[in-house]
């Protein structure tokens, strides 16, 4: 037999949580944040500095919109004098947007 003692249960081990940002820099410098390059640095602030995109303002445009009001509003109409209503305007914006170009 074996002199050695052996235990039921083995003995506790520290647990850490993991290192913070700062204590990982200050064992390895490289580990941190990596300085840009040009292209990353130019890419950065030139997609930064563009206009916003303008929204489309044509005629055209918002005649589509309101045509898709309408129809959302003739599936919600709940009596017929407002489905009525609503199928002449549709006409009409139909009839206006094969004019418009």
């Amino acid at each position: 037999m074996s002199t050695k003692q052996t235990f039921e249960h083995p003995a506790p081990v520290e647990q850490r949580d993991l290192p913070s940002l700062k204590e990982v820099i200050e064992v390895d410098p490289s580990a941190g944040p990596k300085p840009l390059t040009i292209q990353e640095y130019k890419a950065r602030t030139a997609a930064r500095e563009q206009p916003p995109k303008k929204k489309r303002g044509g005629r055209r445009i918002k005649l589509l919109s309101a045509r898709r009001l309408n129809i959302e509003l003739l599936k919600t109409a709940t009596n017929e004098e407002d489905r009525q209503r609503y199928k002449e305007r549709l006409a009409a914006i139909n009839q206006q947007l094969r004019g418009a170009k």
